[in-house]
């Protein structure tokens, strides 16, 4: 019942990817302060989540011996793949000389790289038996996913994609959601016994793509300051969320 629960729940959690992209059904750019003020919500929700909803359940399941190893395992794990995988990140995206569905697949690369730990996050939430942490952190992750959606599919709508189009590779970047959740749920079934590292694990992989994406994609234009009004709303949502489904 909690497989199919969780399933569902990031299913709904990365459609909201694809809803998040709908103004570029009318719309073909979005202004650069928008984007940076958008990014820097994502990056304060992604650390609210980590950091109120997954560190301290970890610390309580497995203590610093798991929950240490767990988040340098999570950046690695991020990091290894960042090496491995082709793809452009949404800052580079506007400066690539790349064309075309070429252009494409490379954006649409990196958003699927920064979802897998989403729906990791998401499933070992929902695995972990703590009261409520599933729920909140995908309610966290499904509102900073509309954001997230409609800037994945921006750098496609402005090299030609049509809009219905982008809205649904947007929302095909949030279905990987799903099945990282899954992943996650089973992992923590077979291996309860180090649910800590798990959820340590998960906040890691969060705390990477923050640090090594988000943030940076949202300086160096100029609108650092708006960048950082943003995260910090995102965290004070997310310190809301969890006050509420508590």
């Amino acid at each position: 019942m909690i497989l199919w629960h969780g399933f569902l729940a990031a299913l709904a959690a990365g459609a909201a990817a694809g809803l998040g992209a709908l103004p570029l059904m009318v719309v073909v750019r979005v202004p650069t302060w928008v984007q940076d003020g958008l990014q820097g919500f994502a990056a304060g929700m992604m650390i609210g989540a980590a950091s109120l909803s997954l560190v301290p359940p970890a610390l309580t399941k497995g203590g610093l011996v798991q929950v240490l190893p767990g988040l340098f395992a999570g950046g690695a794990l991020l990091a290894l793949l960042d090496v491995l995988l082709p793809h452009l990140h949404l800052g580079a995206a506007r400066k690539s000389a790349a064309r075309g569905w070429q252009h494409a697949l490379l954006v649409l690369a990196a958003i699927i790289l920064h979802n897998l730990p989403e729906g990791l996050t998401m499933g070992v939430g929902f695995a972990s038996g703590e009261d409520r942490v599933g729920l909140i952190l995908t309610l966290a992750i499904g509102v900073q996913n509309a954001p997230e959606g409609l800037l994945a599919a921006l750098p496609l709508r402005e090299r030609g994609t049509s809009g219905p189009k982008a809205v649904g590779l947007a929302l095909a970047t949030g279905m990987v959601e799903p099945l990282a959740a899954l992943a996650g749920m089973l992992l923590v079934e077979v291996l309860h016994d180090i649910l800590g590292f798990f959820l340590a694990f998960a906040a890691g992989a969060m705390f990477y793509v923050v640090s090594d994406t988000l943030i940076p994609d949202s300086h160096g234009h100029g609108f650092e300051r708006l960048s950082t009004l943003g995260f910090l709303t995102g965290f004070a949502l997310m310190l809301v969320i969890r006050r509420l489904l508590a």
